[in-house]
């Protein structure tokens, strides 16, 4: 008999590995009632999440929750930790991807609980993040802040500094969305602070975008254009060029269309396609060079600069095509333009 539901189990997870949920069901309900026959709560309990999981790849909401919630319900009585909070976790993400949140941040109350008891750090620190982002996902900036608080306690109590750099994140964020400009700028400083202790050098400029985010919403572009500059110095001291790119463009963007910078807009979109070259990414060098927004900008200048540009595009794009069908096309584009200007 338990080799027979050894293989029903084997067969089961087959099917759903192959996405035959329907067909995977039918096959763990024969293994469940094979369990309960055998008195084996702790086997049947995980048989029921794993229908669970089943429902919900196939859309049956009420089925999913109804065998997560037994699950759930069997391990605990069966002291399997372990087990309930995983049929847990699937829960409330049924919930939140349907966009349930009051019942998600329940459920997810009901993990931080059993985490707490069970007594490992890691379970209440993972369970205490996934519970402010459920929070702030339904709007509950005061309450997320609260948990994200507490959750900033514990990891500065075990030095989790990668962990405090996106929690700072996230509180920012909240008070951002709360009208606390000033508190939320002081977190993301924070933020930074740390992310620069330990080298992490992608949450730093994170940060300093989201710093740029909060000054534009203010429509204080000049300091929004600072961040980006900030992020710029960073990453490229760091040899993070894809990063220092981006945060270039963006800065162009700015420049241009918000401060009517148009020279300086200028500069950022050539430092950015300088960054896309030293990071090896020949094309997006050659979208940096040739993109709308830059043939914009350039137009507006004079003759040598738009026809000096033109040819660096020419350049580029040959240096990194072999298709001589594509490298005729965009040198009759760089002549054409070139004419009309």
């Amino acid at each position: 008999t338990e080799r027979i539901a050894q293989s029903l189990a084997d067969i089961g997870s087959i099917q759903r590995k192959m996405e035959m949920y329907e067909e995977s069901n039918e096959t763990l309900k024969e293994l469940f009632s094979l369990q309960e026959d055998l008195s084996d709560s702790a086997g049947a309990a995980k048989t029921l999440s794993q229908i669970g999981s089943n429902y919900i790849a196939l859309g049956e909401g009420e089925e999913a929750v109804s065998a997560l919630t037994e699950s759930a319900e069997r391990a605990k009585e069966e002291g399997n930790t372990k087990l309930a909070l995983a049929a847990l976790e699937d829960l409330s993400d049924f919930y939140a991807d349907a966009e349930v949140y009051d019942e998600a941040i329940q459920v997810y109350e009901e993990i931080l609980n059993i985490a707490m008891e069970d007594g490992v750090p890691d379970q209440v620190t993972d369970a205490l993040r996934q519970l402010g982002r459920l929070q702030r996902k339904a709007g509950q900036f005061s309450d997320s802040n609260d948990t994200l608080s507490e959750l900033l306690v514990l990891q500065e109590e075990t030095e989790d500094r990668p962990g405090q750099v996106g929690t700072l994140t996230l509180l920012a964020a909240n008070y951002a969305d709360l009208g606390d400009i000033r508190t939320a700028n002081a977190m993301l400083d924070r933020s930074t602070e740390v992310a620069l202790s330990i080298d992490d050098v992608e949450q730093a400029v994170d940060a300093y975008q989201a710093k740029a985010d909060l000054f534009h919403d203010l429509a204080q572009y000049a300091q929004e254009v600072e961040q980006y500059a900030a992020a710029i110095r960073i990453a490229s001291q760091a040899g993070e060029w894809t990063l220092a790119a981006g945060s270039a463009e963006t800065m162009g963007r700015r420049l241009n269309k918000e401060l009517r910078r148009t020279d300086d807009a200028i500069d950022a979109y050539r430092q950015s396609a300088d960054f896309h070259r030293r990071a090896g990414d020949g094309a997006a060098e050659t979208d940096a060079l040739r993109g709308k927004r830059a043939k914009r900008l350039f137009k507006t200048m004079p003759h040598p600069t738009y026809s000096e540009v033109f040819r660096n595009v020419e350049i580029v794009y040959k240096k990194n095509t072999a298709d001589k069908k594509e490298t005729t096309v965009i040198h009759r584009h760089v002549m054409a333009n070139l004419h009309d200007s």
